[in-house]
């Protein structure tokens, strides 16, 4: 799987917990420096948009701070903003810069625009100087405490950064920039989206993912190669998540015996549990198939299936859409496809070929959990169902692989391939066999 050379660049927001000092002061004197150094940017304005970013922040720089080798045109800034780091003057004058032209360049389209001398800045964190990571979600900043620069440590939300972690490339990880949302402080990142990796197309697909979703077993999949081989089998359950799921439905059946027909704090909770099933069987699917190496996750098309008899409320509750959006959104970061087949005759016919299988009552079981093949094998329905699910979306991968000649010879010898609903695992192992042979 190739990367995709586009980079992509955006921000995220991470939340600081545990300040121990207002950060009310810093602001107060940056946005006050800024100030001052928006007058300056412009008196010598018809000199600074001449030269370039890197320039224009020296230029101002040398007019405003006193050095062993230069004397300043403005020595009243290091007098005000006496000790003020350097890393934040150079931050306060490149904001002054951008606010003066982008002024400058409204004022050429609308002549009665307003200058805003004392807009709301908010000073960067730059890496060594003004900004220290010590650990995966605890930082140091310098602030000021109403009368010296001291380093202030600050915790950031551990959720916060474990999102950053996992969706963003953080080898070089931006300065970031203090921000206020909701009575709160936040440090907020330019990051780099980790590049997404290119789908493979179906002729050239090696393994596909079956998954068969189900309402007693949330998922069971089948990892399958296009030659037929299993490489591996799991089944995804949630059992604490279902237990106190069926806990709060039979509440929920007890007061409506007893005449409250809304509960609607008891829904809440069930329509809660079911969504946290929803996201642990897309999460574990998703890393299932990064595990075995699926280029592709099969699904049934499910769209059709409506609630009847004993077990409607069970279907009417059961997300099984939401877990397949769920998994297209996670797979997609890592170039795996999701497709979808026709769910008829899946966990009806046997995946060694056999026939029609028998299950539940009907083969001596109390559930549908396990089946009996005609040749008296007894197996899990749902492990059959998702080696038949992987195998047709493979049979349908060959089939554009070939030419017309070629699989009409293969259907020939392989009848069941003329119904795609009656293809199974045989049926993609037999049309390996075809293909190795006529290839000879």
């Amino acid at each position: 799987m190739d990367k995709v050379s586009r980079k992509t660049v955006t921000s995220y927001m991470v939340k600081l917990r545990q300040i121990r000092h207002s950060l009310d002061a810093t602001v107060s004197i940056y946005r006050a420096a800024v100030e001052f150094l928006i007058k300056v940017v412009l008196d010598h304005y018809d000199i600074i948009q001449e030269l370039n970013a890197k320039e224009s922040v020296n230029f101002i720089e040398h007019l405003v701070h006193n050095t062993k080798n230069n004397k300043a045109s403005y020595p009243s800034f290091d007098k005000k903003f006496y000790k003020f780091p350097s890393y934040y003057r150079r931050a306060a004058i490149s904001d002054a810069i951008a606010h003066i032209k982008s002024y400058m360049e409204l004022k050429e389209i609308q002549e009665t625009t307003f200058l805003d001398r004392n807009p709301d800045f908010l000073p960067c964190f730059f890496k060594g100087n003004t900004f220290n990571q010590l650990s995966s979600n605890v930082f140091q900043i310098k602030v000021f405490n109403g009368s010296d620069w001291v380093w202030l440590t600050v915790k950031a939300n551990a959720s916060n950064m474990k999102y950053l972690r996992n969706h963003f490339s953080l080898s070089d990880l931006s300065c970031p920039r203090l921000v206020k949302r909701h009575h709160g402080w936040s440090l907020r990142f330019a990051v780099e989206r980790k590049p997404l990796l290119k789908y493979v197309k179906d002729i050239d697909t090696f393994r596909a993912l079956g998954v068969d979703l189900g309402i007693n077993t949330d998922a069971t999949c089948s990892a399958i190669c296009k030659d037929g081989t299993v490489n591996g089998a799991k089944f995804i359950n949630s059992p604490l998540q279902k237990d106190r799921l069926n806990r709060l439905l039979n509440d929920i059946k007890k007061a409506q015996q007893n005449g409250n027909r809304k509960n609607r704090r008891l829904w809440s909770y069930v329509d809660n549990y079911n969504k946290e099933i929803a996201i642990r069987t897309a999460k574990a699917i998703t890393e299932y198939a990064i595990e075995a190496c699926c280029q592709v996750i099969v699904f049934e098309n499910l769209s059709s299936i409506k609630p009847r008899g004993g077990k409607k409320q069970k279907i009417a509750l059961w997300r099984k859409r939401d877990i397949q959006k769920r998994v297209e959104t996670m797979a997609k970061a890592y170039g795996i496809r999701v497709a979808y087949i026709c769910p008829r005759n899946t966990s009806r016919l046997a995946f060694d070929g056999s026939g029609l299988v028998t299950r539940g009552k009907d083969a001596g079981f109390k559930n549908n959990k396990l089946c009996r093949f005609d040749n008296g094998k007894i197996y899990s329905c749902d492990l059959s169902a998702s080696k038949n699910i992987a195998a047709r979306y493979l049979l349908r991968a060959l089939q554009k692989s070939m030419s017309e000649k070629a699989w009409s010879e293969a259907m020939a010898k392989v009848p069941e391939l003329s119904v795609r609903t009656n293809c199974t695992l045989s049926t993609l192992i037999s049309l390996n066999a075809v293909t190795v042979a006529i290839a000879a």
